[in-house]
C-alpha cells in the first residue's frame, strides 16, 4: 500500500514536470519565434538587428527569390518602452538595396497598440510609416530622455501610472499615444542596419541588382549604381551612359558629367551624341561636359 502511494507521488510529479516542461517550451517559443515562417529558400541570412532588450535577436534576410526585385526583410521583435504603457511590437519590415526602409506589415494577431494597449487605427499605421520613411526625422537627433516634457503630465486611464507628456518639439512626429513605439522603431529601421546592409549589396553586387536600380524613380539609387561602376565602363558603356543621362535627371546627369573621363569624350560621335541630348541637359551638367563638345 505504501509503495503504491509513492509510485503514484511519483508519477504526480512526473506529470507535473512534464507539463512544466511544456510550459516553459511554449513560452520560450513565443519569445523567440520571429512570429511567422520563412521559406528555406531564397533568402539570405545577412546580419542580426539588434532589439531594445538583447533578449530577442532579429535575422535580417536578403530576399533573393526575384532578380527583378531585390530587398531586405526582417521580422522584428523589441520592447520599446521603459514600463509597462506598450507592449512587445512585432512586426515585419522591409529595405532597399541602399538599406533605406522601405514598408512594414503587421503579423497576424500582433497588432501593433498604444497606451492603455489600445490598437493602432489606419491614421496611426500611415502616420508611422511616413515618419519611419523620414530619415531626417527630428527623432534620429533625440536622446530617449528627451522625449518628455516633464513638465507636463499625462495619466494612463487602464494602468495606474502618470507619466510625461511628449515634447512639443517632436509631438508631430510620432503616432499620438505611441510615442516609445515610433522612437524605437525609427532608431531600428533607420539606424546602424542601413549601412550595414548597403555594404552587403556592394559587396555581392551584380548585374541584376544594377538593372533594379537602373529602374529606380530616386536619383540616389542610380548614382549608387554608378558608385560601383570603374573609370573605363564610363569609356566601354557610353550607349548606356546615353540612355541614362536622356532620362534627365539633373542630380545624376551632374554626377555622370564629373565622373567621365576624357577619353570617354574624345571620340567624335561621342560628341556628337551628347550634342543631341543637349538641350535635355541641366545647365551644371552643360558647364562639365562643354569643354568636351567639339568647336563649331
Amino acid at each position: 500500500m505504501i509503495l503504491i502511494t509513492i509510485h503514484k507521488g511519483v508519477i504526480r510529479k512526473i506529470v507535473w514536470l512534464f507539463w512544466l516542461f511544456c510550459l516553459l517550451l511554449f513560452c520560450a517559443f513565443q519569445v523567440f519565434s520571429p512570429g511567422d515562417s520563412y521559406p528555406s529558400h531564397d533568402l539570405d541570412s545577412v546580419t542580426v538587428l539588434p532589439a531594445k532588450d538583447s533578449v530577442f535577436f532579429n535575422t535580417v534576410y536578403f530576399n533573393t527569390g526575384d532578380p527583378d526585385s531585390f530587398y531586405y526583410e526582417s521580422t522584428v521583435r523589441s520592447p520599446v518602452c521603459n514600463d509597462t504603457l506598450c507592449q512587445v511590437v512585432l512586426l515585419k519590415v522591409f529595405w532597399d538595396l541602399r538599406g533605406n526602409y522601405i514598408r512594414f506589415d503587421t503579423l497576424i494577431n500582433h497588432p501593433l497598440t498604444k497606451n492603455d494597449h489600445k490598437p493602432f487605427t489606419s491614421s496611426d499605421y500611415r502616420k508611422l510609416h511616413l515618419t519611419l520613411r523620414d530619415q531626417n526625422s527630428v527623432l534620429g537627433r533625440k536622446k530617449e530622455d528627451e522625449l518628455i516634457d516633464k513638465v507636463q503630465t499625462r495619466y494612463s486611464e487602464k494602468i495606474d501610472a502618470v507619466t510625461g507628456a511628449t515634447d512639443l518639439q517632436i509631438k508631430n512626429a510620432v503616432v499620438e499615444g505611441a510615442l516609445y513605439s515610433t522612437y524605437t522603431l525609427w532608431h531600428l529601421v533607420n539606424g546602424g542596419i542601413g549601412k550595414r546592409l548597403k555594404g552587403y549589396t556592394s559587396a555581392n553586387y551584380n548585374l541584376d541588382m544594377e538593372k533594379q536600380l537602373m529602374r529606380s524613380d530616386d536619383p540616389l539609387a542610380i548614382i549608387f549604381a554608378l558608385k560601383q561602376w570603374a573609370v573605363k565602363d564610363y569609356t566601354d558603356r557610353f550607349p548606356d551612359v546615353l540612355k541614362i543621362m536622356k532620362n534627365g535627371s539633373p542630380m545624376v546627369n551632374f554626377y555622370i558629367a564629373k565622373k567621365l573621363p576624357p577619353e570617354s569624350l574624345a571620340s567624335a560621335n561621342h560628341q556628337k551624341a551628347i550634342q543631341d541630348i543637349w538641350s535635355s541637359l541641366d545647365p551644371n551638367t552643360k558647364s562639365i561636359l562643354v569643354k568636351y563638345l567639339l568647336e563649331e
